[in-house]
């Protein structure tokens, strides 16, 4: 809410907050509160901007509950016959919830100390990459009070998640009767099966689906941190380096007094001086370019107005060249009626219509001089052929109570323009040159830069930000996808080696009667099959709808990223688990299994 608090302060100073850019009296100022903050409204939170980071949080928080919850299953399973040992020597249904919840504390307190020295770490070593080209925050020092926010909030976090994840799995245990506990086998048979020939692959399959909690839970688990990761790669490999710069800069480079560039223009006593427009056309390597007339707030409504509609008109000249350069959203560019003056085009920002459409004819009075044109046609418009400001006006501008107006951006034929506002002043100049000259016009660029009414863009400096940009955001990217593939790959690792170690004594059974270790392992393998490709299935369709409901509106929302459906990333997880499953597996249940068979039914009794 800094929106709010600005004005607060102002108000408590005696100034009187406009959003009107024209001239300012000595007790009116106007503020402006920078986008990235994305937190700050007006009024209220905006909760849709919010949304994707809530969702990609809760499927975070989601992806942890199944794995730390299917972990204390097992181990719940695992040591169900000393709980019912213990409820038989006195132990309450209480204390036993009591002990499985302080066994996952056990468990998570050194988890909690490495994560925090490594995820420090790693957190100042990413910081200090993105910030490697900013000389003011160069060597990230983190404060004693910022470390210790970073651990409470992570140990809360973590704890929360593992208390959430550790309830069901302590409930069950509390549950369980000693003597139901002492004969205690997970596998229990629900029906029957009747058939001629029996194989590998459908015991596996009888096996993989006999508890379907622990397999949407394990299938769940293994789907959630390859869709986290399939949708950070989705993000940083849709960046569109040419969508980033199309709505600053169309030209190999723009020229403008440097109130225009720092969102400050006003009006045509700061328009760009001809001179140096001449000097770079006559300049060696110049290829064209065309100019942008604004007359400022000279004029603004009613002086200026569409007859018959109640709408405030931003009048702007463009000449043919900068035309060419723009996306037409309706109707075509015709050079011939263009230069009768008879004709203009629509500007249309963002998801803000137009009320007009090509072909239709309007009447534009400027102080009571009346030209009727007719709409050629609408292009998007953006900070490359506009204001770099949205201004705010009013009906009524002695009544701040007023409606405030939906803006019409017009552009006209530069000579029209001109007969019709009386001004002639070029609010900025775009050109492009040949390659092989780039560098010296940069310099040349750069020597008028001493000139205090003169500054300039240019395609390759918002190339190199809109770069840097994309790289920080890659980078950051990349190292997240790196630990939740990670997480993904040793979750199943885990999924592996309980299940051989839960189904040791029905594995020992099978060997007893005459399976080979050779035919157990395919089994194991087949089993391991299964649960990736059932992984696949469920990241897919998971995928899909996080794209749906999740990144496509994020992605939509910004301005450089163009949506497309990426997969490479679920199908390489999904790889890695299925070599996982064939490479692991044989060698987990081959040193679990060294002892004689009777030794090992044993020790399983």
């Amino acid at each position: 809410m800094i929106r709010n608090k600005l004005l607060k302060i102002a108000e408590k100073n005696g100034y009187k907050v406009v959003d009107d850019p024209g001239n300012l009296s000595e007790k009116e100022i106007r503020i402006g509160v920078n986008f990235a903050y994305i937190f700050s409204g007006d009024s209220s939170f905006d909760f849709k901007t919010f949304l994707p980071y809530l969702a990609f949080l809760i499927l975070v928080i989601v992806a942890g509950y199944l794995i730390i919850n299917n972990i204390f299953k097992i181990s719940v399973n695992e040591d169900i016959k000393l709980l019912g040992l213990l409820k038989t020597i006195g132990m309450t249904k209480p204390q036993i919830k009591k002990l499985v919840h302080l066994e996952s504390i056990a468990a998570s307190l050194p988890s909690i100390i490495v994560g925090d020295i490594v995820g420090i770490s790693i957190g100042k070593i990413i910081l200090n990459k993105i910030f490697a080209n900013n000389e003011m925050l160069t060597d990230v020092k983190l404060s004693l009070m910022v470390i210790i926010l970073i651990i409470l909030f992570s140990t809360a976090f973590t704890l929360l998640t593992v208390f959430l994840s550790v309830m069901r799995p302590a409930r069950f245990a509390a549950k369980v009767s000693p003597i139901d506990a002492s004969r205690y086998n997970e596998t229990t048979i629900k029906k029957k099966y009747k058939s001629e020939n029996i194989s590998l692959g459908k015991l596996a399959r009888r096996q993989v689906f006999s508890n379907k909690f622990r397999f949407i839970s394990i299938i769940l688990s293994m789907s959630l941190s390859a869709v986290i990761l399939n949708s950070v790669l989705t993000y940083t490999g849709n960046i569109d380096l040419e969508k980033g710069i199309s709505d600053v800069i169309t030209t190999d480079y723009n020229i403008a007094s440097p109130k225009y560039f720092r969102y400050m223009y006003l009006g045509s006593e700061e328009g760009i001086d001809k001179k140096f427009i001449d000097e770079i056309e006559n300049y060696k390597g110049f290829k064209s370019g065309g100019a942008l007339y604004y007359y400022g707030y000279e004029y603004d409504y009613p002086d200026i107005k569409i007859e018959d509609n109640k709408v405030a008109p931003i009048l702007l000249g463009i000449d043919d060249y900068l035309i060419n350069k723009q996306k037409f959203i309706d109707g075509e560019f015709d050079k011939d009626k263009w230069q009768t003056g008879n004709y203009i085009i629509i500007g249309e920002y963002g998801d803000e219509k137009s009320a007009f459409k090509a072909g239709d004819k309007i009447k534009i009075n400027v102080n009571n001089k009346v030209k009727e044109v007719q709409v050629m046609g609408k292009f998007e418009y953006n900070f490359s052929n506009g204001l770099r400001y949205f201004p705010v006006i009013k009906e009524d501008i002695n009544d701040e109570s007023s409606p405030t107006l939906s803006l019409e951006y017009i552009y006209m034929n530069p000579n029209e323009y001109s007969k019709l506002t009386g001004d002639k002043s070029i609010m900025s100049y775009g050109f492009d040159v040949e390659d092989s000259e780039k560098e010296n016009f940069d310099n040349l660029l750069k020597t008028f830069e001493n000139e205090p009414d003169f500054s300039y863009d240019s395609r390759d400096l918002q190339i190199k930000s809109t770069m840097e940009f994309k790289n920080l955001i890659e980078f950051a990217g990349y190292s997240l996808s790196i630990v939740l593939f990670l997480i993904s790959v040793l979750n199943f690792i885990n999924v592996i080696a309980t299940e051989i170690l839960r189904n040791m004594v029905n594995l020992s059974i099978l060997e007893a009667i005459g399976m080979t270790k050779k035919n157990i392992k395919k089994y194991l393998v087949k089993k391991n099959l299964i649960y990736s490709l059932s992984g696949l299935v469920f990241s897919f369709i998971i995928m899909l709808l996080v794209d749906k409901f999740i990144l496509m509106d994020f992605m939509a929302a910004t301005k450089w990223t163009s949506y497309k459906f990426v997969i490479m990333p679920l199908i390489l997880v999904n790889f890695v688990n299925i070599i996982i499953g064939i490479l692991f597996t044989g060698r987990f249940y081959e040193k679990h299994s060294q002892n004689s068979l009777v030794d090992r039914i044993r020790s399983l009794e």
